[in-house]
């Protein structure tokens, strides 16, 4: 079966990740990036990127080539799926940020008081 599969462009493969968005999201992050396409270098120095995520395990799709972000072969991701592991990290236009390992889960409280 996996060899008709392949025979057919279908690949067994690990999903891509990507948000879980709904229609208002995708609008909100248009209007953002408008807004911000305009600012000069001296803005983008004085910000700081962050990401929180976690790492739960391997999960597969069957795909052809260029459908890695389609809805059906992506694995949506969103706040509250928790995980085991979870890693916070920063960057800037200055530098990168220490890789930060959180016990337990990262909520508001312990996102103010600090990693």
């Amino acid at each position: 079966m996996c060899r008709t599969l392949d025979q057919i462009g279908l690949h067994c493969c690990r999903p891509k990740r990507k948000l879980l968005l709904k229609m208002m999201h995708k609008k909100a992050r248009k209007q953002f990036a408008e807004d911000k396409q305009t600012k000069d270098i001296d803005y983008w120095n004085h910000v700081l990127w962050i990401n929180l995520f976690a790492l739960d395990g391997i999960k597969r799709v069957w795909r052809q080539p260029g459908e890695e972000y389609i809805d059906k072969c992506a694995l949506p991701t969103v706040k509250h799926s928790g995980g085991s592991v979870m890693i916070w990290g920063c960057k800037s236009a200055a530098s990168t940020g220490e890789l930060q390992f959180i016990e337990g889960t990262m909520n508001a409280n312990m996102y103010c008081v600090g990693v």
